[in-house]
């Protein structure tokens, strides 16, 4: 099996005489690397093509060594369907707007994902989670929830939160439970296999990822297709407090419960993460493990805020005694995500850190908030002028007094700096908070928002003297 190439080619061997699997999109968290590692052990030649280059996908092409995979890197050429039997593609190709993926289609290539091969294997019953905003948390509340209720089996937690769980399929019972965070990418071809899971759980629904579906509609209805395909013993656990979502049992024929707010004394600020509570709690009781209720609450209560998600990272000490919380929610890459964020604060009492790479959404809302909430507010990076300037307009048209700080910078050092400093001014009433919650996303200065996050602890850290929290 041959073929030419522009395009930079990798290591790795074919098999001749075997089934050729073309994966389109190796990524750098987790679903490519698995897919491709599970096809591989299949007996399956694999072909792995992405638009970026061998250094920037350096750490996953070093996962697949040793196994006979051929890389085609830095574009998408033709030329590799010739001989392709099956295309894998991952949730983040746009698939109208990807050439390669309609030549496929023009060619009548069958394809598929990496959830719907393990959806369609898996012999656990599987919890879906879905929304615009939280699900990795919710995601991560459940499985806590679950592994100190449930009293057998194993509880898996995978999907867009970055952990494929192929490998596991030949060790999964129907005694395990698979905790699944579904995207809306990921969402889109779970109609190729009718899938929808035996407790789908849905958070919210607001403007996201618009540029990818095109309407609200279309955003919409790729969401419901988690409950879609429910069957008559199946839950639909939906968010009380959203207007949209309330609605949605009507699209499922399973048993539709409605959750709120848990008010539980968590560790993770903010009525949000109550709701997420009151979702694991739901799916808890729909589990039939009603009676460990108090098991799953005391896990709840000790849950710790994930990576880059409202996590408390650090304290630091004013000269008069006051402590400082620093919080990393550099995941926010919405202004809905950063509007959840900064309720979560104490009103009049934090800064937030805004601003980052351009996606056209809407900062408006976010301003007007900001203005109302925010002790003091902190620009950076390509949105950061026209954040400034809706909130320089608010500043300009009021007369009234405790208006909030506000600064402009371009980088996040600058930016930590600049709050830094506000913290340490003295100030009677001054700030005791202080929130990343950029509701951009990072690529105008970094390579994901991880890797702004890890940049913010290392700056409040190790520059400006925090105490690890």
């Amino acid at each position: 099996m041959a073929w030419t190439r522009d395009t930079e080619v990798i290591g790795g061997t074919m098999k001749d005489g075997t089934e050729h699997v073309v994966v389109m999109g190796l990524g750098r968290f987790g679903g490519g690397v698995g897919v491709t590692q599970w096809l591989a052990q299949q007996g399956k030649a694999v072909t792995v093509t992405d638009v970026q280059g061998a250094d920037k996908l350096a750490d996953s092409i070093a996962q697949l060594n040793g196994l006979p995979v051929t890389f085609s890197l830095g574009s998408h050429p033709e030329s590799l369907l010739d001989d392709c039997d099956l295309l894998v593609i991952s949730p983040a190709v746009d698939k109208a707007a990807a050439p390669f993926f309609q030549a496929a289609m023009a060619r009548k290539i069958p394809y598929t994902t990496e959830i719907n091969e393990f959806c369609r294997r898996c012999k656990a019953p599987i919890v879906g989670i879905t929304g615009s905003v939280g699900k990795s948390t919710t995601a991560s509340m459940i499985h806590a929830a679950i592994v100190a209720a449930s009293p057998v089996g194993r509880c898996l937690l995978g999907g867009n939160i970055g952990r494929s769980l192929l490998s596991e399929l030949d060790s999964l019972t129907p005694q395990d439970v698979v905790i699944l965070e579904l995207s809306s990418f990921m969402l889109e071809d779970t109609p190729l296999i009718e899938f929808s899971p035996h407790i789908a759980v849905v958070t919210n629904l607001v403007n996201n990822h618009l540029d990818r579906h095109g309407t609200m509609e279309k955003y919409a209805q790729a969401k419901l297709n988690i409950l879609r395909f429910q069957k008559s013993d199946d839950v639909a656990v939906l968010n009380a407090n959203d207007p949209v979502i309330k609605t949605w049992g009507k699209h499922s024929q399973g048993k539709a419960v409605l959750f709120d707010y848990a008010n539980l004394p968590l560790s993770v600020p903010g009525q949000h993460n109550q709701a997420n509570a009151a979702a694991a709690l739901a799916v808890v009781d729909a589990m039939g493990c009603r009676d460990q209720r108090m098991a799953a609450v005391a896990a709840l209560c000790q849950f710790k805020a994930l990576s880059h998600r409202m996590e408390l990272i650090a304290c630091t000490s004013t000269s008069d005694g006051r402590k400082i919380r620093w919080f990393n929610d550099s995941k926010a890459t919405t202004p809905e995500s950063t509007l959840t964020a900064l309720k979560a604060m104490p009103a009049r009492k934090a800064i937030l850190i805004v601003g980052g790479a351009d996606k056209h959404a809407d900062m408006t809302a976010l301003a007007q908030e900001l203005f109302e909430r925010a002790w003091g507010v902190v620009t950076m990076g390509a949105t950061g002028p026209a954040i400034s300037a809706l909130m320089a307009g608010r500043l300009t048209a009021t007369k009234s007094g405790g208006a909030p700080h506000l600064a402009g910078v371009q980088t996040l050092n600058e930016a930590v700096k600049q709050a830094y400093s506000w913290t340490h001014a003295g100030e009677p009433a001054g700030p005791d908070h202080v929130l990343l919650s950029p509701a951009c996303a990072s690529y105008d200065q970094f390579s994901n928002y991880e890797h702004r996050g890890r940049r913010f602890v290392e700056l409040v850290t190790e520059e400006f003297g925090g105490v690890p929290a």
